[in-house]
């Protein structure tokens, strides 16, 4: 037998927060240390800091909207 664990809207709220975990995780290792020469190679050849930054608010963004639409779900 088969059971479906997840709703499509549950597995969609997944995606968004392993995928937005991730990114934030990528992009806020070279923004906390800078001065690091590996992580600095890799925000620059990702476009910079200025990109990094905004990629990561972006990620944040949905990380809190997937947060309060899981929540209001549930409620």
């Amino acid at each position: 037998k088969r059971y479906q664990r997840f709703t499509v809207s549950q597995r969609i709220q997944h995606i968004a927060l392993m995928l937005s975990f991730i990114v934030l995780v990528v992009t806020g290792m070279p923004i906390r240390f800078p001065k690091n020469d590996v992580l600095r190679s890799y925000y620059l050849a990702l476009g910079g800091i200025d990109i990094m930054r905004t990629t990561h608010r972006v990620a944040a963004v949905i990380l809190i909207a997937a947060w309060i639409y899981h929540t209001l779900e549930l409620l």
